[in-house]
């Protein structure tokens, strides 16, 4: 009869997992306090206790919050997770779509450290925002689709941090612009959508250190682009679906640390565009749905530094192609929904760093295809709704084995 054997390790037969202790909540908290009330004074204990309960409120109506653990690993794993938080500093707030009132922004004022702030389609109206005040260390504040009018502006003004601001589709006006005066830190303003016009735009001279302003869908015209010019520190601006023109560019001019443009949906046509020709800097310029023509893209020439151009649903031809030879630096064109045909392509020659080309919705064939086997940086490619064939996609990936087809009718 076999009998029996068992291996016992060098150092002892294994020993069975020792259970863990269970730690009632109630002495994890007395072992917390103890080391608190070691380490600061009882005011300590009692802001964490209000700092949880603002915590679980906010969390019962849907919003969520960020923490930075504060305390040793050790006291973590003896009191948890979740009392810890009484102890943790609260730096972003988050109410996405949650409908909350001033009891609950109230429970914002436990957060000392709150550093970031999402009140999106949160029915916040202007009595709430008093509830801020006090919240020094706010970087970044999101408002975008609230009840917030002029008059809860004001009460940003206790805010000397706050360095981004997003007021989309508020009902916000010239007359609450002027609160934002005192915000000498912001870097980042949007108000897509508000009621602003070229008169609240005045109230913008102050912000020095302004980067990035978007006033995507105001009233503003090419009048309120003049307030703008003293902006210096400014690095992209959004005008699309306003009502600049040509002539409004001449103040854009100024704007020498300009990289990013957006000038979709106005009233440019391109004659303007010699305005630009100083803004050395000038990487990305949008202009898709405008009146632009080939004569406007003649005004791009010496835009050496460009590497976006978009020019979507415009009227400009092959004719207007042959301006962009010089644009060497360029990355990435749209074409779609424009006037260029096979002949046109050719001159896109010269666009050696050229990696994303669009050209949807043309009436391009294989023959103009040809015209791109020389582009060897190129990664990806649209050609939906156009008059190329298999056979085409087919010798275009023979000579450039690595781009994408972005055409799935023809895939």
């Amino acid at each position: 009869m076999a009998t029996l054997s068992a291996e016992i390790p060098e150092n002892g037969p294994e020993k069975p997992p020792r259970n863990r202790r269970h730690i009632p909540l109630a002495l994890r908290i007395f072992l917390g306090l103890l080391v608190i009330a070691a380490l600061g004074s009882g005011g300590s204990v009692l802001r964490g206790y209000r700092q949880l309960t603002a915590i679980r409120e906010i969390e019962k109506l849907g919003g969520s919050v960020g923490r930075f653990p504060i305390g040793p690993l050790w006291l973590r794993k003896v009191i948890g997770e979740n009392q810890m938080r009484m102890f943790d500093q609260v730096i972003d707030a988050s109410f996405v779509g949650t409908q909350v009132n001033d009891a609950t922004l109230e429970h914002l004022r436990e957060f000392r450290a709150l550093k970031s702030l999402w009140l999106h389609e949160a029915g916040v109206a202007d009595a709430s925002l008093e509830h801020l005040q006090g919240l020094t260390s706010l970087e970044s504040l999101w408002l975008d689709g609230t009840k917030v009018t002029d008059a809860g502006l004001k009460s940003l003004g206790g805010l000397p941090s706050l360095k981004w601001l997003s007021l989309n589709g508020t009902q916000v006006t010239d007359a609450g612009l002027e609160h934002l005066r005192g915000l000498s830190a912001l870097k980042w303003l949007s108000l897509d959508g508000a009621k602003v016009t070229d008169a609240g735009l005045q109230h913008l001279l102050g912000l020095t250190r302004l980067e990035v302003l978007s006033l995507a869908g105001t009233q503003v015209t090419d009048v309120g682009l003049e307030h703008l010019r003293g902006l210096s520190a400014l690095k992209t601006l959004w005008l699309d679906d306003t009502h600049v023109t040509d002539a409004g560019l001449e103040y854009l001019g100024e704007l020498t640390a300009l990289e990013y443009l957006c000038l979709n949906h106005t009233r440019v046509n391109g004659t303007g565009l010699q305005h630009l020709r100083g803004l050395t800097a000038l990487e990305t310029l949008l202009l898709d749905e405008t009146p632009m023509t080939d004569a406007g893209l003649e005004r791009l020439r010496g835009h050496g530094a460009l590497k976006e151009l978009a020019l979507d649903h415009t009227q400009v031809t092959d004719t207007g192609l042959e301006q962009l030879r010089g644009l060497t630096s360029l990355k990435e064109l749209r074409l779609n929904h424009a006037r260029v045909t096979d002949a046109g392509l050719r001159h896109l020659r010269e666009l050696t760093a050229l990696e994303r080309l669009s050209l949807k919705d043309t009436p391009v064939t294989d023959a103009g295809l040809e015209h791109l086997h020389g582009l060897t940086a190129l990664k990806q490619l649209w050609l939906d709704g156009t008059q190329v064939t298999k056979a085409g996609v087919a010798e275009l990936q023979r000579a450039l084995p690595k781009v994408q087809i972005g055409d799935v009718s023809i895939l």
